[in-house]
Formats: structure tokens, sequence, C-alpha cells
């Protein structure tokens, strides 16, 4: 992070808005922040003035009790995407703050993550489901979670399903057929469970981490944009 340089810096008191913020997103046009809150959708301004506070609760597009897990700022659409721990996964326009529900995920959203171009969108569902959509929310694929096998990690068969005659990598088929599997470790005391997915730059790749409910293992998977 060498190449990073902070150009500017506002500092918020947390008035009885964003006193119960959850998560945010940035407006690159703008330069505004949008805060999900317990009961609300604020922008904050460059100067750190809470200008704009669309209900989302008295309005009726949450349930009391509900969180927003993520948020994301739809430049062409000019609209913030909310995604909902129960499922709703809402559009508000910044201008008319008119908000409304664009799909729901039965099972419940615990991370949503956009594509750096914002065409495609990760849900992780309740169901430990990883869910992509397209921008119109259309289901592209659905995975799970935690399978049992992860494709190429598993050995190849390459002949008659013999083990002297499956690909065992540089070390060689003597050595492959003495090695044990080392067991892997329960996840860092830190870490909270919760599902994370993360784009790369370029959005060829993405990441999803979570942690296996059986074994307590911390699982990484690398997933490609097709």
């Amino acid at each position: 992070m060498r190449n990073l340089e902070a150009t500017s810096c506002v500092v918020l008191h947390a008035d009885s808005l964003l006193s119960e913020a959850h998560c945010f997103c940035l407006d690159c046009d703008s330069g505004a922040v949008w805060v999900a809150t317990g009961s609300a959708l604020c922008c904050v301004t460059a100067e750190g003035q809470v200008t704009t506070a669309v209900p989302l609760v008295e309005g009726g597009h949450m349930s009391k009790g509900d969180t927003a897990i993520g948020v994301e700022f739809i430049s062409d659409l000019e609209s913030v995407c909310l995604a909902l721990r129960g499922g709703d996964l809402l559009l508000c326009n910044v201008h008319t703050h008119q908000v409304e529900c664009i799909g729901s995920v039965s099972a419940g959203v615990c991370c949503m993550a956009w594509s750096p171009d914002q065409e495609l969108v990760a849900l992780v569902s309740g169901q430990g489901k990883l869910l992509m959509m397209t921008r119109d929310f259309d289901p592209v694929s659905e995975t799970a979670l935690h399978p049992e096998e992860f494709g190429e990690a598993e050995p190849v068969t390459v002949g008659w399903g013999k083990k002297a005659t499956q690909f065992h990598g540089s070390l060689g088929k003597p050595t492959a057929e003495t090695l044990k599997a080392e067991p892997r470790g329960p996840a860092l005391p830190w870490d909270d469970g919760r599902p994370r997915v993360s784009w790369r730059g370029d959005g060829e790749f993405f990441a999803c981490t979570t942690v296996d409910p059986t074994s307590g293992r911390s699982l990484h998977c690398k997933h490609t944009h097709s």
C-alpha cells in the first residue's frame, strides 16, 4: 500500500442518524458517501454534512431488526443498491429517493460484492450458496460454498484409475504414494466467520473466503469471471 496517499480527511461526529451505521459506499462522481444505518440510507457530502436521509424502516422498505450487509453505488443508474440480511435487494435513486425492491433471496443474504465493471454481482445466501447474477439480477450460476471436492485441487486420473497412474506433479509417483495430507488447522481466533467476496481489479477473478461449519477451517476459493 505504499503507493497510496491520503488526499483529504473529514471527521464526522456520529449523530442520531449515523450512530447505527452498518456499511457504506462512495459516489466517485460527487465524492459523497452513502451510509446504510439500521433504519435509513444517509448521504454524507465531501464536506461532512448529512444532506439526505431516506427512511427505510418508516418507508416500509425494511423490517425493524433487519440490517443492510452491503451497499453499492451504481453510477450509470444514479442509484444505490442495498442488500439486506433478510434477503431483499433494494435500489434507491439518489435524486428522487424512490426505493424499490428489485429482488429477494429467500434464504437471506450474508454478503454482496459487485464486479469492478458492475456487470456482475456475487451474493452469498444464508444457506451457504454463492449466487452470481447480472446487473439486472438475472441468475447466472449457483454453487455451494463448502463443496466436498475442489476441482483442480483434486488428483487427476490420467490412466486406468490406479494410484500409480495419477499425476502428482514434480514430487514424482514414488513420493506421492508415501505422502500423507497434512490436516488443516481451524480458522484464526479473530475470524468472525462471515463470508466475504473480493474481486480482482480487472474483474477476471474473485475470491470467496468462508469458514467451514463442520470442520471450522477457513476456506479460500477462487472463481473466474466466466
